[in-house]
């Protein structure tokens, strides 16, 4: 039992925490500005009858920034892990 808690002690509880945070955060970043840059391309084609290309692309950016900040959220999660060692 000692050495499973020594296991256990050594888990980057705070780093896997954030991370999880930072992933939930990532997710509900992306969806809420892809779907809000789709209804304001709506908005403006149906009320203002205005057709804007740069919608899309706009739309795209908002993915690639989350897929960005979820990459750098792993990337801290692996540099946490990296100081535990196994145990015997």
């Amino acid at each position: 039992m000692g050495g499973c808690n020594a296991c256990l002690a050594r888990i980057p509880y705070a780093t896997l925490i954030a991370t999880i945070m930072c992933v939930l955060g990532v997710v509900v970043f992306c969806t809420t500005m892809y779907r809000g840059a789709g209804l304001a391309f709506l908005m403006f084609d149906h009320v203002f009858k205005m057709r804007l290309f740069w919608v899309e692309a706009v739309q795209m950016s908002f993915v690639i920034v989350g897929a960005c900040m979820g990459a750098i959220g792993f990337m801290i999660l692996t540099v946490g892990c990296l100081g535990w060692k196994q145990c015997k």
